[in-house]
C-alpha cells in the first residue's frame, strides 16, 4: 500500500478564524515573510508538491502555488485536510499549519522518512506527551474516514486518530535524528494571540 518512492504533498491549513490574534496569522509579517511563507518553507524541504488552503484564497493570490478554498469554512483542520486530499493528488499528505512558522526542515523530513512504514495510514510527532496532528504525514486512504468524521459532524481530529494506524515519531526519535532540544520545542510552537506574535517577532531578531 506505501512506497518510499510515493508522491508526498506538502499541505499549510491557513484557514482559521484568527480571531485571538485579531487578524490574520497566515500574512502576519516574521523577518520578510509571511507566517504561512515561513510554514510554507519547512513543508517544501521534502514534498513533490504543495497548497494552501484558505477560506480567504483572494488575500494569498502572491502565493505562486495553489490555493485552495476549505470545503467547510471555519469547521476545523480536518474539513482543510478534506480539501487537500480531494484536490492535490498525492500518496502522503504532510500538513502544518499557518501559526507555526519555526518548524525546522529536518523535522519534516523525518516526518517524510517514516512515511515508508508499511501498513501506516499517519505518522504523528509527539512531544511532552502529546500528539502533535497538525504536523503529521497521512496517507491518502484517510480521505474516506475524515469524510464520514465531517459527515457525523465530529470535526476533532482525534475523531480521525481514533480510526487508522499511526507511527508515532518520539522526542527521543527527534534527538536521534540530529534535531536539538531547542528546535524541537520551536518547531511545535503556535502562536495564537500577539503575546506569542511577538515572542517569535523577538526570536528572530
Amino acid at each position: 500500500m506505501i512506497s518510499q518512492h510515493s508522491v508526498t504533498a506538502g499541505i499549510v491549513l491557513a484557514g482559521g478564524k484568527s480571531s485571538r490574534m485579531g487578524e490574520n496569522k497566515a500574512l502576519l509579517p516574521i523577518s520578510g515573510k509571511t507566517a504561512l511563507e515561513h510554514a510554507l518553507a519547512a513543508v517544501e524541504t521534502v514534498s513533490d508538491k504543495s497548497a494552501v488552503i484558505t477560506n480567504e484564497p483572494e488575500s494569498l493570490s502572491f502565493l505562486k502555488i495553489p490555493v485552495i478554498e476549505d470545503l467547510h469554512p471555519y469547521e476545523g483542520p480536518m474539513a482543510g485536510m478534506e480539501a487537500a486530499m480531494t484536490s492535490v493528488s498525492a500518496e502522503w499528505y504532510i500538513f502544518t499549519a499557518c501559526d507555526m512558522p519555526l518548524i525546522h526542515p529536518d523535522v519534516i523530513r523525518l516526518i517524510k522518512r517514516k512515511t515508508g512504514t508499511e501498513n501506516v495510514q499517519a505518522v504523528i510527532p509527539m512531544v511532552d506527551g502529546r500528539l502533535q496532528p497538525l504536523l503529521a504525514g497521512y496517507h491518502q486512504s484517510c480521505l474516506p474516514l475524515i469524510k464520514e468524521c465531517l459527515q457525523l459532524e465530529k470535526r476533532s481530529i482525534n475523531s480521525l486518530i481514533e480510526k487508522i494506524n499511526f507511527d508515532i515519531i518520539t522526542y527521543h526519535d527527534m534527538i536521534e535524528a540530529g534535531i536539538s532540544q531547542d528546535n524541537i520545542q520551536l518547531s511545535f510552537y503556535n502562536m495564537n494571540n500577539r503575546q506569542e506574535y511577538e515572542w517569535i517577532i523577538n526570536r528572530y531578531s
